[in-house]
């Protein structure tokens, strides 16, 4: 079997770990054998300094952009491709898109943080999860913000930037989930997706 390359992404207070955890388990029942990842990286030093970064309000979208782009490449050459490589399925938690997203929503210029990522590979399949941000910040009221999530209007430009993302990638396999709904309802959504690229 081919081995699938599945990205999840989401603006902040949405949830994806379930998800993504849920997906890994019925992929193994498939007999695909799976490599989660996300980004920014807790294994490569770009990913820590990131982290640190959006707890420390030190957010220059410019080097925000660079970090993230760098962190990328590491995960990508050291982590996505190797395991591909081997037969191996990959579902990464955040990938390009976040990154266009989030520094597009900072400031920079869409068509600078699109050309950014050109070089990374496109997944078999992109969800998209979906929902108010009245709603994801009720979600995550009583954990600790970082920057990015504590502003409510970048929280808007955000979703309005997630949601251009077919017309921005009209090529690649994307597909919105509605994160209102319960989790094994959100999975099953999931799930059929998937189950047509197996």
């Amino acid at each position: 079997m081919k081995p699938l390359f599945i990205v999840f992404e989401s603006a902040d207070g949405v949830g994806t770990t379930t998800q993504v955890s849920k997906l890994a388990t019925y992929l193994f029942e498939k007999k695909f054998h799976v490599v989660k990842t996300r980004e920014p990286s807790y294994i490569f030093p770009q990913g820590l300094e990131i982290r640190k970064r959006l707890f420390s309000g030190e957010l220059d979208k410019e080097d925000m952009l660079r970090l993230y782009t760098e962190d990328r490449k590491e995960n990508t050459e050291k982590v996505i491709k190797p395991a591909l490589s081997n037969n191996l399925s990959v579902i990464c938690d955040r990938y390009k898109y976040s990154t266009i997203a989030y520094q597009t929503a900072q400031g920079v210029p869409l068509e600078r943080t699109i050309e950014s990522q050109k070089q990374f590979l496109s997944p078999d399949i992109v969800f998209i999860f979906s929902l108010h941000h009245d709603i994801a910040q009720e979600r995550i009221k009583h954990k600790e913000k970082d920057e990015f999530e504590k502003d409510i209007e970048f929280q808007k430009r955000l979703s309005a930037i997630f949601n251009k993302m077919p017309e921005l990638f009209p090529n690649e396999n994307i597909v919105f989930i509605d994160a209102s709904k319960k989790i094994d309802e959100i999975f099953e959504d999931i799930k059929k997706e998937v189950d047509k690229l197996i």
